[in-house]
């Protein structure tokens, strides 16, 4: 039994240690209340928190129309990394596009063109690809991925 109660506090201050403990987890008088990241004794601790949303930007601007052009962005690591692929194309039609992915959250390419009065938009999924492909319009195109 006393083996037990050891293992118990070890664990316990484990999970104080690294902020997983639950709002019913008490450590020396104190309770961390999850929804707040604060320990019960008013000390703010390094718990879950909330992601935030990332915005990428691009635009056409000093490439032109003439000929079919692409252009990548990506980063991150490891579980968190994105992609997008964007630009303008005349395989089948003259083409404006957008190609977003990010491996693990949900993200939503935008692609705005006719001089601003065209918008089109596609969202999905982490681990999935959403996707803009329209008729080219317009002298200028802002290509936007938010995840």
């Amino acid at each position: 039994m006393r083996k037990w109660l050891v293992s118990s506090a070890a664990v316990i201050s484990l999970f104080s240690s690294i902020s997983m403990a639950s709002a019913a987890d008490t450590v020396a008088g104190s309770v961390y209340n999850p929804t707040s990241n604060i320990v019960g004794n008013g000390v703010h601790s390094s718990g879950p928190s909330m992601s935030t949303m990332e915005a990428k930007s691009y635009s056409s601007s000093g490439r032109g129309f003439a000929n079919d052009w692409t252009a990548y962005d990506s980063g991150g690591t490891g579980f968190n990394t994105w992609e997008v692929e964007y630009g303008y194309n005349t395989l089948f039609i003259n083409e404006d596009f957008i190609h977003g992915y990010h491996n693990q959250k949900a993200h939503t390419v935008k692609l705005t063109n006719n001089n601003g009065s065209g918008s089109y938009s596609d969202s999905s999924k982490g681990g999935s690809w959403s996707r803009v492909d329209v008729r080219h319009s317009g002298n200028f195109v802002y290509y936007n991925f938010n995840f």
